[in-house]
């Protein structure tokens, strides 16, 4: 069965619960993916897009909603690049969660079209 962003979002809910800093990094990465595929998949664009292009999109509907979007961005590769940082916490992680949610509740309210 196909997965989807929310299947993402629950992933890192979960992880972040193994009180190790690998978990609370994989957890803030697996949730800023939860926030690109749901924007990428109400955009409407295939799933070669890359993470520019999605928030350049986002970017043009709603500034501050896809400047929020490359803020996750940017702080998801911190998280799965930057391994000599050691600020990741459960806090950290668990706010990182907090976000994405918004966004993607933002993001929904933004481009889903109710008739």
């Amino acid at each position: 069965m196909p997965v989807d962003g929310t299947d993402f979002l629950r992933l890192a809910e979960g992880i972040i619960n193994d009180d190790n800093e690998i978990s609370f990094r994989c957890s803030m990465s697996r949730a800023y993916y939860g926030a690109f595929h749901i924007a990428r998949k109400l955009l409407d664009l295939d799933e070669y897009t890359s993470h520019e292009k999605v928030i350049a999109a986002v970017k043009s509907d709603n500034w501050t909603l896809g400047t929020k979007l490359e803020d996750l961005f940017k702080k998801r590769k911190h998280a799965d690049y930057r391994l000599s940082w050691t600020n990741f916490d459960k806090p950290v992680a668990y706010y990182h969660i907090q976000e994405c949610k918004d966004v993607i509740r933002k993001i929904k309210k933004l481009y889903t079209k109710i008739d």
